[in-house]
C-alpha cells in the first residue's frame, strides 16, 4: 500500500470513528447556542419568540446535557489549547528543551484546574516519546490504548 493510500485509510477510519459521539456533541452544542441565541437576541430586540410546545421539554434536558456534559468539555479543550499554546516556543531555539517551559504559576491555576494539570505535565512529552515510559515519569496510570507501538525517544 502506498503512503497515499495509506493515508487516506487512516483519515477514513478517523473520520468514522468520529461519528457517533462527535456528531451527537457538536449538534448539542450547536443546539443550545442557537436556542439560548435566539432567546437573547428576542429579548434584546423585545420580541416574544412563539415557539412549539415540544421545545419546552426539549431544551430543558439540552440545558443539563449541556451543563453536564457539552460545557465542561468545551472548557477543558479550550484551556488545553491556551496551555498549550502558551507553552511553547518555536523561533529562536536550539533544541526540545528550549522549546517548552512548564506552567506551574499560580495565575495558570484555573486553566490547570480544567486541563487536568496539563501545563505542568505536558512538557514531559517531548523528552520521552514511549507510552511505556510516561507513566512511569509522570505518575500517571498505564494506559496503552490506541498505541500499538511505542514511538522512540528523542535523542
Amino acid at each position: 500500500m502506498n503512503s497515499r493510500a495509506f493515508r487516506a485509510s487512516k483519515q477514513s477510519e478517523f473520520l468514522r470513528s468520529l461519528v457517533p459521539v462527535n456528531v451527537i456533541f457538536y449538534f448539542m452544542w450547536l443546539s443550545f447556542l442557537a436556542y439560548h441565541g435566539a432567546t437573547l437576541a428576542a429579548w434584546l430586540v423585545d420580541l416574544t419568540l412563539e415557539l412549539p410546545a415540544w421545545i419546552v421539554p426539549v431544551v430543558s434536558i439540552l440545558n443539563i446535557v449541556a451543563v453536564v456534559w457539552v460545557l465542561p468539555n468545551v472548557i477543558r479543550q479550550a484551556s488545553v489549547q491556551v496551555l498549550s499554546s502558551s507553552m511553547h516556543y518555536y523561533g529562536d531555539v536550539e533544541s526540545t528543551v528550549q522549546q517548552t517551559q512548564v506552567l506551574s504559576k499560580w495565575y495558570w491555576l484555573p486553566l490547570q484546574l480544567f486541563a487536568c494539570n496539563f501545563g505542568n505535565s505536558h512538557a514531559t512529552h517531548h523528552f520521552f516519546r514511549s507510552p511505556a515510559v510516561l507513566p512511569a515519569r509522570t505518575g500517571a496510570p498505564r494506559c496503552t490504548r490506541g498505541h500499538a507501538q511505542p514511538r522512540r525517544a528523542l535523542r
